[in-house]
């Protein structure tokens, strides 16, 4: 089997999104704490986010809302979940794919990769779909077989296993 280096760079990629990922759950669940202190312990009160120069209210949430989407694996880290997922498929498409095919001499199209086309559905059905993902479609991913019918929840132990996926990845030139 050979080795690319491009593949090499593209797991490296990942592995720095990935810890990210990570970064950013833990940090959302400790910021939750301290917006929850500020608020004085009351779920009532209302978090407002103003404009700098103007200080117009731009975006107001609810104390609770914020505190539970803010949680480990909440609604606020299943959006950067989705956008970092969506952004390493990019980052395949748009960079590593390419590179990767001029290293190894080929068309852009010969390069095949499962765990790449399982991303690439988990992307599609985020964009186009709301993360919406239906039994027939539950069923036919090749690596990711243990994502399920429903809303994709991406929690940080499902990020983990894509990246396991990732480091393992092997790619057909056809």
């Amino acid at each position: 089997m050979t080795c690319y280096k491009t593949v090499d760079g593209f797991k490296e990629f990942t592995q720095r999104v990935t810890a990210s990922h990570f970064i950013v759950n833990k940090s959302l669940e400790d910021q939750a704490s301290v917006w929850f202190e500020k608020s004085s312990g009351s779920f009532h009160n209302n978090l407002q986010f103003k404009e700098q120069e103007s200080e117009e209210v731009v975006a107001e949430m609810p104390i609770r809302y914020l505190f539970e989407g803010m949680r480990s694996d909440g609604g606020i880290s299943q959006l950067v979940a989705h956008g970092m997922l969506c952004f390493i498929y990019f980052a395949w498409e748009k960079k590593f794919r390419p590179a990767l095919a001029e290293e190894a001499g080929v068309n852009v199209n010969n390069i095949k990769t499962d765990i790449i086309g399982d991303i690439r559905q988990l992307r599609h059905k985020i964009a186009h779909n709301l993360a919406y993902i239906d039994d027939k479609e539950a069923k036919s991913f090749k690596v990711l077989k243990w994502v399920a019918p429903g809303y994709l929840v991406l929690t940080s132990n499902d990020f983990k296993k894509i990246q396991l996926e990732i480091n393992r990845m092997t790619v057909r030139i056809d």
